[in-house]
């Protein structure tokens, strides 16, 4: 069984990077498959070349920004120059809530992308 390439779990976005597998018939039925399955539970998918993750990490990152967006995430606005956004947490205290996205990590896949900025 095969797994998606990246899946930000709070946003039910997954990410599916196509190389040049893709171009055999079964491989690309297998995709299709996989891609429906991920539909009818109600989630998105965003289908990206391998060569654009590549040669063009910005348009990856204004497409995962722009599909994060439309599932409901905001970004918090960068803290101003010179400031300290957050206090060190205490010993033994609970680490500050994350303020960016991070894909979970699914099973069978490769480390995941870091999160758009």
């Amino acid at each position: 069984m095969r797994y998606l390439d990246g899946y930000y779990e709070d946003w039910k976005i997954d990410i599916e990077v196509d190389g040049a597998q893709h171009a055999e018939v079964r491989a690309y039925w297998a995709d299709m498959r996989r891609q429906n399955a991920v539909w009818i539970a109600g989630e998105r998918i965003l289908r990206l070349p391998a060569w654009v993750v590549r040669n063009r990490p910005a348009e990856v990152v204004d497409q995962v920004r722009a599909a994060l967006l439309a599932a409901g995430w905001r970004p918090q606005p960068a803290p101003r120059r010179g400031s300290d956004p957050q206090p060190a947490p205490r010993r033994g205290s609970d680490p500050p809530p994350r303020r960016d996205p991070q894909p979970a990590p699914r099973r069978g896949s490769r480390p995941p992308a870091p999160p758009p900025r």
